[in-house]
């Protein structure tokens, strides 16, 4: 039996996107113009303003977005969905640090983090600190998730903001073209490199593993 999941919204930094309902279509020309507020408001937050690595963190959907100039679906993915399929995330950039054992850092106040952000002595880095999660649980996501591509992969770009948006239990901000209508899966975060694709529905979002619904969202 396909198991249910529901939504129970995003926790926004700031509510430059907090008006929009699922399957909500704007423009790219209206979604750069969001950005721009955000990034303003953003850049007169002093905690935001503190990190270093938050000024470099839209670069990607950036330049996506530059030669983007269709519609954009709103999507939400369910916190408890990525809790359950995506396990890790992208180690590439956070020298070798896995999800797991960033978690048992953040939760464990014995363990003393480094000095220096970039010593992987403590397994306590840049990106995997108390600081840079206590700002998600205070104030929650900065952006949204955005990806442009023909068939993207849910679960190949934005893994860390996925996992630390799943921790504080906030459903994950995602923006796709208008006409995509299926997230694929890579499977490289996933337990046993699950592939589980993602049917974006009018009324539903159906999670498919080897074709077989093993989940469903209603909206």
């Amino acid at each position: 039996m396909a198991k249910e999941y529901s939504l129970f919204g995003v926790k926004y930094w700031k509510s430059t996107f907090s008006d929009l309902k699922v399957n909500d279509v704007i423009s790219a020309k209206e979604f750069k113009e969001r950005s721009l507020e955000l990034n303003k408001l953003l850049k007169e937050d002093s905690t935001y303003s503190s990190f270093k690595y938050f000024k470099y963190g839209s670069k990607y959907e950036l330049n996506l977005l530059e030669k983007f100039k269709g519609n954009l679906r709103y999507i939400n993915l369910p916190y408890r969905m990525i809790n359950k399929y995506l396990t890790n995330w992208d180690t590439s950039i956070t020298y070798g640090v896995s999800w797991e054992k960033t978690r048992a850092i953040l939760e464990n106040n014995s363990i003393k983090e480094a000095s220096d952000p970039y010593d992987r002595s403590s397994g306590v880095t840049k990106l995997t600190n108390r600081a840079m999660l206590n700002t998600f649980k205070k104030f929650g996501l900065a952006r949204p998730l955005v990806n442009t591509v023909e068939n993207p992969f849910w679960d190949q770009k934005f893994t860390h903001r996925m996992k630390f948006a799943s921790y504080i239990k906030s459903d994950v901000p995602y923006f796709i073209d208008e006409d995509v209508n299926i997230l694929k899966g890579k499977g490289f975060y996933t337990e046993k490199n699950t592939i589980l694709n993602i049917e974006i529905l009018d009324s539903e979002y159906r999670y498919l593993v080897e074709g077989e619904i093993v989940g469903v969202c209603k909206l």
